[in-house]
């Protein structure tokens, strides 16, 4: 996990620097995002990069939950610890669906490490939000999930209640809002991301507001 948080960072370099659409990059205005795995690395390139300016965890998963043993160097819990020195806006979208494994099956998203225990770490964060997606699982924020197969993905955590059409739909109502309040300071979008404008079905807990 730190080497691929670090790769993060090469990316931001070439996108800025020789990529052929750099002349398109506002190096001044970086987010990032990411699900599961995706959503701690967003987080530790926070950690790594002060040119990160918001970042937007999606059902993200803290900690080391490799069955195969614990590698703290490696695979670092970021919450409670290095998360605390993330200064910049956050925000976390997350489910409590797949908090528990089952059998033979681990979490998809342990409670112990998900995106609620990466807001309580954020202690330092300027801004920041949880919202919960009530019903949802750990596979319904992903867009293009290939099924079948030897392994498959797509059904690898136990369903929620909610429309997985719809946990997407809101999840790009909230990423977009964040960005425009965060990366462009839209106060406008105050309203989406907190307010009366919020989609339904989300629990919210908010911090620095």
């Amino acid at each position: 996990h730190t080497e691929m948080s670090f790769d993060l960072g090469a990316v931001m370099d070439w996108a800025i620097g020789p990529a052929p659409f750099a002349n398109k990059v506002d190096g001044t205005m970086i987010g990032t995002v990411g699900h599961s795995l995706g959503g701690k690395l967003a987080t530790m390139a926070a950690i790594n990069d002060e040119r990160v300016g918001a970042v937007l965890g999606i059902d993200p998963v803290d900690g080391d939950p490799s069955p195969l043993g614990s590698d703290p160097a490696n695979r670092p819990d970021l919450s409670p610890g290095t998360a605390a020195q993330i200064s910049v806006p956050v925000g976390f979208i997350g489910e409590t669906t797949n908090g528990m494994g089952s059998g033979f099956t681990p979490a998809c998203a342990p409670s112990d490490n998900n995106f609620k225990n990466l807001f309580d770490g954020c202690t330092g964060a300027s801004w920041a939000a949880e919202w919960d997606f009530v019903g949802a699982d750990h596979m319904d924020f992903v867009w293009d999930c290939p099924e079948g197969g030897f392994v498959d993905l797509c059904g690898t955590c136990p369903d929620g209640t909610a429309n997985p059409e719809q946990v997407r739909e809101n999840t790009k109502i909230i990423a977009l809002a964040f960005f425009k309040r965060h990366l462009l300071g839209d106060a406008s979008q105050d309203a989406t991301l907190t307010g009366a404008n919020m989609p339904s079905g989300i629990q919210i807990r908010t911090r620095g507001m």
